[in-house]
């Protein structure tokens, strides 16, 4: 269910480290994390699953480290809808790393 996320993280860090731009490899990963994502949203049980919000918090950190604000930005609003959608943040207090990751 992850493979391409965390493909694409792996990409991108590559691509950092390295101080190059996204390659193919990090483009077609990023393209089926989206694909990931849209079929996710698209199901109500989902949706707001906390694997579904780790993947778009992710995004947003990974946009920031690429200088890419405006993803983020974007991303970060979608975030904070699926946190109100979800009840708020002290609803993630079950999945400390994920709990962690929002409240920063």
């Amino acid at each position: 269910m992850f493979t391409h996320p965390v493909l694409f993280c792996v990409s991108v860090i590559d691509c950092l480290l390295n101080q190059t731009p996204l390659g193919g490899r990090a483009q077609y990963h990023l393209g089926q994390t989206m694909v990931f994502l849209n079929q996710r949203l698209c199901d109500e049980h989902l949706a707001l699953h906390d694997s579904t919000i780790f993947v778009v918090a992710s995004l947003i950190i990974f946009s920031t480290f690429m200088g890419d604000y405006t993803t983020a930005m974007v991303h970060m609003k979608g975030l904070g809808q699926m946190v109100t959608l979800r009840g708020g943040l002290e609803n993630f207090r079950h999945n400390a790393r994920l709990y962690t990751k929002l409240s920063r």
